[in-house]
């Protein structure tokens, strides 16, 4: 009986079909995504839909398989009765995560989350009586955070967690430290000899950052605390700024960015 397959699911957030060379753009900016549909065995969707085209709801049907209005989370918290940044995974349905991990999947969790956490006290009574989950996860601790995560979402290993929007105005973009502690608990699992399911979302290019800007914060600074940054990021960030100046799309990125003391 053959193996079940590993999955990596990336989930980007705010990159229109224009963004990419696969859809019909020329700037050359992701080239490695590109590399996926036109390798040996890729595919490009030309005609899928997302039930929500908003952040929280289309992560919510993502990962539950249910439109994001029966979301428990809807009528406590608003806009009541409709479907915006309230459909939070409570736990009242399991998630793509519970049930592979269920199966034995070593389940990993990197990026931004953006589907709410538990309010606090507080908190509830101060915004809303009824509400028992709230988007920006005010009040809680980086290892609440990641505990509401494996508790809510299913997930077993959670690595370089960005809650949601709040925690990307604090500490910036770090795609390469997100890909670095994914690939790692990817590594663990395989060696293992555990199927693993990945659920990678990146905070790229998402408001309120504008690229290439964005791109030049503290590679040291995350969310958890401070880090070691590992040299190949610079790299990798070098040339990713790279082709941002070389674009042909000038207006997309007018100013020409620089490596700040943040990289040094």
């Amino acid at each position: 009986m053959p193996r079940p397959p590993n999955v990596l699911l990336i989930v980007a957030d705010d990159v229109p079909r224009n963004m990419l060379d696969t859809y019909g753009a020329a700037h050359g900016l992701s080239p490695a995504i590109d590399s996926l549909a036109r390798g040996a065995g890729g595919a490009a969707f030309l005609h899928a839909y997302t039930p929500s085209p908003l952040c929280t709801p289309a992560r919510f049907s993502l990962l539950t398989g249910r439109y994001a209005s029966n979301a428990s989370s809807i009528g406590s918290h608003r806009p009541w009765n409709l479907v915006g940044f309230n459909t939070f995974l409570t736990g009242a349905v399991p998630t793509l995560a519970h049930r592979l991990r269920a199966a034995g999947y070593a389940t990993i969790f990197a990026g931004k989350y953006h589907l709410g956490f538990p309010l606090q006290p507080r908190g509830a009574a101060a915004a809303d009586r009824r509400a028992a989950f709230g988007g920006g996860g005010r009040g809680l601790t980086h290892a609440d955070l990641v505990s509401a995560v494996e508790k809510y979402a299913g997930f077993e290993t959670i690595e370089a967690l960005w809650g949601g929007n709040r925690q990307t105005v604090a500490y910036a973009h770090h795609p390469e430290y997100m890909a670095a502690r994914a690939a790692a608990a990817m590594g663990r699992a395989q060696a293992a000899s555990r199927q693993w399911f990945v659920y990678f979302a990146p905070t790229v290019p998402h408001a309120p950052f504008s690229l290439p800007h964005s791109l030049l914060a503290n590679a040291s600074l995350t969310p958890e605390g401070f880090v070691t940054a590992d040299p190949k990021w610079r790299e990798s960030r070098a040339a990713l700024l790279a082709r941002c100046v070389e674009s042909p799309h000038p207006t997309l990125f007018p100013f020409p960015p620089r490596l700040g003391g943040g990289w040094a």
